[in-house]
């Protein structure tokens, strides 16, 4: 089996369980934050949806510039309503599947780098970055969740953090 066999089944269940916390989204509290200082709800959620398609760019170049000299820094897309949200997400998981089970072990190990104005940030081999792109999201996910309240929420730590097959917003 190779990597990307053995990925693509918890790569299904993280983006099934992460759809359900983001079709849990009020629209009337995308602009809604916990603190001053923190990003809004609407802002954790794209950037929750534009990491997927990180998976694509992962294991077809062999580096991402957040700040290119002379180029467009990476910005979140803007999306403004949960249905936007969820259908750049669909797209994102299908494009990431795709490349995710077309990937060889030979490439998936290479060595894959984040960059900022062309300076290393991290490397690490693709298959790690891979990981990373849909099995980060417990600090978004804890944001999403807070937002309106949870009756019962089971989402919980960095290696399985969308385990949520009870979460609700309070009123929906």
């Amino acid at each position: 089996m190779s990597y990307a066999e053995s990925l693509l089944p918890e790569f299904d269940q993280e983006m099934a369980s992460t759809r359900k916390v983001l079709e849990r989204l009020p629209d009337n509290k995308l602009d809604w934050k916990p603190h001053s200082k923190s990003h809004t709800i609407g802002w954790n959620a794209n950037h929750v949806v534009d990491m997927v398609s990180w998976v694509v760019v992962t294991v077809t170049t062999p580096s991402l510039d957040l700040a290119p000299i002379g180029g467009q820094p990476y910005q979140v897309p803007a999306l403004a309503s949960r249905r936007e949200i969820l259908e750049r997400f669909d797209h994102n998981v299908a494009a990431a599947r795709k490349a995710l089970a077309s990937v060889d072990d030979q490439r998936i190990n290479e060595m894959w780098t984040l960059l900022k104005a062309g300076a290393p940030m991290m490397t690490m081999p693709r298959k790690q970055q891979c990981k990373n792109n849909f099995v980060f999201f417990d600090e978004k996910a804890g944001m999403i969740k807070s937002v309106n309240g949870l009756t019962r929420s089971t989402i919980r730590c960095r290696r399985h953090p969308f385990t949520v097959a009870n979460v609700r917003f309070a009123g929906n």
